[in-house]
């Protein structure tokens, strides 16, 4: 009997607990009549429970819950704005690969039939059949181009620089080498190979590099998919170098203006073919979005590298190479970008020539011209046009006629091109195919046609590069 009077009593206080926390939980709690207790205080400490006190008045109490705040209709559905994350920093010691090959087929309408042949310091050479192009170069003749294998690795604490290293194969490869004085076949795999690293002078971030890279002057660059031609501008062959070695380094001066200086051998020499070093500089001004401008100067005593096999790797005296080198890229509109570029070089010297080409002065001027526009109709179909004048001058008064084209010619060259390019990508840009048509024509019958020479020639050329 004792056991059902505790358990009865033990139900009855916990729903009087029960309805006590209901009623904490509401808004508003009504006031409600007296409850007489079902046993005396007396009998609750018999229990050892503290009896309740069911006649105080119950108090109100506020939600600690807050009010949401009015909505309002014509933001009741706008979605979230969010938020753009920073750009992730490169992966310590993170190790990327990338690659393109390139291929074409080209019709030059001229027909040649007696190629002529550029070369190399080391005695090797390699047919052209279109004179004065030098990487779309055979006519008539499924060609590959180029293939490219780009190595780099970030710095990391068990390493701290960065490596980049490009390997690269095919006719291109071995033509971006045809000066050099340490042999074409021995350095034509090697586009670039250089080490990085990432310090600070006084306040100032600044890469050092130090190795051999492809030049940073002009508009064009050895892989064909990164211009917006097939074809190179005459300027990039005859105008500018290619390649350099040694050292040079890059900062930002502000937010619009960055600087870069190097000392290198001199123009596409892995070997130093005088052992005279060269300096050059560069500015890149950005003072809009779509808007950069690049100034660029190299200087210094120049041999084999800049003049090809004509000129003597050893000892061969050498001519004082000044270039002024300057590009401009506007972005017209989203789908609509217009690009010039501008050279004036400078040569004078005294050289001991090589193969048969004799001594003598060599001396003169040269000017490059070039203007761009790219359209990009769709996502996937693109149109871009090249206009171009080059003015080769030559001042020696013996041994050498002009300073770019060649040596014992006449003393002034004049060369123009028009290029209309059609590009059509597949594969989110991965495969690009184009279809190109191009007049060249000169002041001087230098281009060759069926077994002579003609003052013009056209070529319509296929291609199709693919990166990955």
């Amino acid at each position: 009997m004792e056991t059902r009077t505790r358990t009865s009593f033990l139900l009855m206080c916990l729903l009087v607990g029960t309805s006590a926390s209901t009623l904490k939980a509401e808004e508003v709690v009504l006031p409600v009549a007296p409850i007489k207790p079902i046993a005396s205080p007396a009998t609750f400490a018999k229990f050892g429970i503290k009896a309740p006190n069911l006649s105080a008045k119950p108090t109100k109490k506020t939600s600690s819950t807050k009010q949401d705040p009015p909505v309002d209709a014509s933001k009741k559905d706008a979605p979230k704005a969010e938020a753009v994350a920073p750009p992730a920093a490169p992966t310590p010691g993170a190790v990327t690969v990338t690659g393109l090959f390139d291929l074409y087929y080209s019709i030059n309408t001229r027909a040649p039939h007696t190629p002529s042949a550029i070369g190399f310091p080391n005695g090797e050479s390699i047919s052209v059949d279109n004179t004065a192009r030098f990487f779309d170069i055979n006519d008539r003749e499924p060609s590959f181009s180029l293939g490219e294998i780009n190595i780099t690795r970030t710095p990391s604490k068990q390493f701290n620089f960065g490596v980049t290293a490009t390997l690269t194969f095919g006719d291109s490869a071995r033509l971006f080498h045809a000066t050099e004085p340490g042999g074409t076949s021995s350095w034509s795999l090697l586009h670039n190979a250089y080490l990085t690293y990432n310090t600070k002078i006084g306040k100032r971030d600044v890469a050092i590099d130090f190795g051999k890279w492809a030049s940073p002057f002009g508009l064009e660059v050895l892989e064909s998919v990164n211009n917006d031609n097939y074809s190179r501008a005459f300027d990039f062959w005859y105008g500018v170098p290619f390649y350099h070695v040694g050292f040079r380094a890059t900062t930002n001066i502000n937010t619009q203006l960055s600087a870069q200086v190097g000392i290198v051998n001199g123009w596409n020499d892995v070997a130093d073919s005088n052992n005279a070093k060269t300096i050059y500089g560069q500015l890149t001004y950005k003072p809009l979005p779509n808007f950069t401008q690049t100034l660029s100067y190299i200087g210094g005593l120049e041999g084999t590298g800049a003049f090809g096999p004509s000129v003597a790797t050893n000892g061969g005296g050498g001519a004082t190479i000044n270039l002024i080198d300057l590009t401009s890229i506007y972005q017209l509109s989203a789908k609509t970008k217009l690009s010039a570029w501008i050279t004036h070089g400078s040569v004078a010297g005294n050289i001991q020539g090589a193969n048969g080409a004799g001594s003598g002065s060599l001396s003169g001027n040269w000017l490059g011209l070039v203007g761009y526009v790219r359209h990009q109709l769709t996502n996937k179909i693109a149109l871009a046009g090249r206009v171009e004048q080059f003015e080769d001058m030559g001042g020696g008064t013996s041994g050498y006629g002009t300073p770019r084209y060649a040596f014992g010619g006449g003393r002034y060259l004049k060369l123009n091109e028009v290029t209309l390019t059609g590009e059509y990508q597949f594969f989110n840009g991965r495969l690009i195919t184009r279809a190109e048509y191009r007049h060249d024509w000169a002041s001087s019958p230098i281009y060759t046609a069926g077994a002579g020479v003609s003052r013009d020639q056209d070529t319509f050329s296929m291609s199709l590069g693919y990166k990955f």
